[in-house]
């Protein structure tokens, strides 16, 4: 079934050497199912656009591939067409 995911809140927070992330609030929806969560995703990036690493609540990174299918940097927007994908 297809999940519908609403963005609460996406705040920046800069590291060192042109590392930053971005902590995502969110609450998702499973469509067709009264069912839904909350989550907490952080997204990392740098300045210098060697890829993004998706840390999930439990800790794990996933890496994701071909980045540049949801824009040229990180940034709000991008995590938004990568939840809409």
């Amino acid at each position: 079934m297809p999940v519908v995911h609403t963005l609460e809140s996406v705040e920046r927070f800069n590291g060192t050497a042109g590392q930053y992330c971005y902590v995502v609030q969110g609450r998702g929806e499973n469509i067709g199912h009264d069912y839904e969560w909350k989550y907490t995703t952080v997204f990392v990036g740098t300045e210098h656009g060697d890829g993004v690493v998706v840390i999930g609540e439990s800790g794990s990174q996933t890496r994701v591939y071909q980045p540049e299918r949801f824009g040229p940097w990180l940034d709000p927007e991008w995590i938004r067409r990568f939840y809409a994908n």
